[in-house]
């Protein structure tokens, strides 16, 4: 097995070696943490990522030099630190999606129904509700926590809890 140098920018991405394999390319570099030596396969070809190498060499940000590359498997050419290991060290911020949002307060319907009401008898007390999700996501941006309220109201309204005004 043939392997070639890397050897973009003296201390920004140390030295290592890559090759050819059937899934991509095969990058050898040392763990910055651990000093390990790891191995992680980049979903490209050989023609992708000495584009990207040279590219890298002449000063382009790595976004820039391996567009086609994910920010995981970018971090492993700087760094060394493999994807799963990355994730853990530094998780994503917390993200919603609707559906996300409306299968976690369908689990939660018969809780929240005890706890803030919500049944014809008891209304829901949605400030107590919202005030409740305020605080359990308190890590959250400001608009990203505006945007979970609304959900939660719109939730609450889609399910009868409370009427529109």
């Amino acid at each position: 097995m043939e392997t070639t140098s890397i050897g973009i920018r003296p201390g920004f991405l140390p030295e290592g070696t890559y090759w050819p394999c059937p899934e991509g390319i095969t990058v050898q570099r040392i763990n910055m943490l651990t000093q390990e030596v790891g191995k992680h396969i980049l979903p490209c070809t050989l023609e992708q990522f000495e584009e990207g190498r040279r590219k890298a060499r002449q000063g382009d940000l790595m976004q820039d030099a391996f567009p086609f590359l994910t920010p995981p498997d970018r971090e492993f050419l700087i760094s060394g630190i493999p994807p799963l290991q990355w994730a853990e060290l530094f998780p994503l911020p917390l993200t919603f999606s609707q559906s996300s949002v409306e299968q976690i307060l369908a689990e939660l319907r018969p809780v929240m129904d005890e706890l803030f009401g919500g049944t014809a008898s008891r209304p829901l007390a949605l400030d107590r509700l919202l005030e409740e999700v305020g605080r359990d996501f308190e890590p959250l941006l400001d608009d990203d926590q505006t945007k979970l309220q609304h959900w939660v109201q719109g939730w609450a309204l889609q399910q009868g809890l409370i009427l529109a005004e």
